[in-house]
């Protein structure tokens, strides 16, 4: 029956009265749902008080279309101006919500997508709870709650990057990201140099090819020397130099190059090639 909800294996009826959650009007285009819906947007993270705060606009005529005196738009501002206070009236909350917008504003300098914006505000909204503002500034712990997010969502970005989209010094940033995850118990799964690989074989225009022999390069040189000890920026670019170096059909990049790709030094690239020159050649 339409009204009864049935256990398959023994028969028994578990539910007589089946509710009809929907709303009882029916609308058959977007405009009509809008017009017709009577609930406010989803809870979101991305606004301090999770988008359930009355918001009042600033209009100039009344729900009947009438224009609204000098003194009424005097009145709707002060009422407005009186909302936001009451809304934003502790620290935490005025931090909060500068913190949420800043995350916004240098996940979109770096190109992240929105589910790691949503899970980096996600994390900041943690910090703030945990009074971790006290000993860090709001800037730091956007960048490293952005970086926090792109690690636990697989996304491949430098501390070098969002340290320059935030204006901070990359050393910082590495220091608040580490005190975020003692505070909040985050487990990241550490950084791999063929991550890194694909975004210095598309800055250089190398093609798939060298992508692919420098992603298999460094698994082979992870099964052979697993403790190499070396950052997985700088396993990438020597990857890549030595591919582009030791195959005659690759295009030839300099250390240079990959450098500047990578935010690499020179020297450092050159001091690991030559180190492991041999284990290269021997793969």
């Amino acid at each position: 029956m339409g009204d009864e909800v049935v256990c398959h294996e023994c028969h028994i009826v578990t539910q007589v009265t089946i509710l009809d959650y929907g709303p009882e009007w029916r609308a058959f285009d977007q405009q009509e749902t809008r017009a017709r819906a009577r609930t406010g947007p989803p809870v979101t993270v991305a606004q301090h008080d999770d988008g359930l705060t009355t918001r009042i606009p600033i209009e100039t005529r009344d729900v009947h279309g009438q224009q609204l005196s000098p003194s009424q738009r005097r009145r709707l501002r002060r009422l407005k101006r009186s909302n936001k206070w009451y809304v934003r009236t502790t620290d935490s909350e005025r931090s909060l919500c500068d913190g949420l917008k800043q995350i916004r504003k240098v996940a979109a300098d770096v190109g992240i997508p929105d589910s790691v914006i949503h899970r980096a505000q996600q994390l900041f909204r943690d910090a703030v709870y945990d009074d971790f503002l006290k000993r860090y500034d709001i800037d730091r712990t956007v960048a490293a709650t952005t970086y926090a997010a792109c690690r636990l969502q697989r996304v491949t970005i430098t501390v070098a990057e969002l340290a320059v989209a935030a204006g901070l010094e990359g050393e910082r940033v590495e220091r608040t990201y580490r005190s975020l995850c003692r505070e909040l118990n985050l487990e990241t799964a550490p950084q791999s140099g063929q991550e890194y690989v694909p975004s210095i074989c598309t800055e250089l225009d190398l093609g798939q090819q060298v992508e692919r022999d420098a992603t298999e390069l460094i698994e082979k040189l992870r099964e052979v020397k697993p403790g190499i000890g070396l950052y997985p920026t700088t396993l990438a670019a020597v990857a890549v130099y030595t591919v582009c170096r030791h195959t005659s059909e690759h295009p030839t990049v300099t250390q240079q190059a990959v450098g500047e790709v990578a935010d690499v030094n020179n020297s450092t690239i050159s001091t690991a090639y030559a180190d492991l020159r041999e284990v290269f050649e021997s793969l």
